[in-house]
C-alpha cells in the first residue's frame, strides 16, 4: 500500500508558477512537483516531465513521473493542494506534513 509520508511546500510569487515542492511515498521515495496556476484561476500539479522534437519537427512532452491508477492521482494532487493552501493561509508554521 503507498502512503504519502510527507508533502513539502515552497510558495513562489510567480503569476503562473504557485509553489515548488515535493511528495514522499512511504519513506522510501521522493517526487518533486510544481503547482501551477491556469488561466481560468484554478490550481494543479505537475509533475516532472521532459519534452523532445518530434520527426516533424514539433515539440512533444513525455510525464516522467505518472500515476496508473487515476483514483491515487487525484488523492496526491488533492493532498498537495491543501498543504499548499495550508501554507499560503499562514496556518501554524510548518512546511512537511506527515500523513498516515
Amino acid at each position: 500500500m503507498m502512503e504519502i509520508s510527507r508533502i513539502n511546500v515552497y510558495p513562489v510569487n510567480g503569476e503562473t508558477i504557485k509553489a515548488n515542492g515535493n511528495i514522499g511515498f512511504n519513506d522510501a521515495i521522493v517526487v518533486a512537483f510544481k503547482i501551477i496556476k491556469s488561466k481560468k484561476g484554478e490550481l494543479f500539479v505537475t509533475f516532472p516531465s521532459h519534452s523532445y522534437e518530434d520527426n516533424d519537427g514539433v515539440t512533444q512532452y513525455v510525464n516522467d513521473v505518472y500515476f496508473v491508477d487515476g483514483s491515487l492521482r487525484e488523492f496526491v494532487t488533492e493532498s498537495i493542494i491543501k498543504a499548499y493552501h495550508d501554507e499560503v493561509d499562514e496556518k501554524p508554521a510548518k512546511r512537511s506534513y506527515k500523513r498516515k
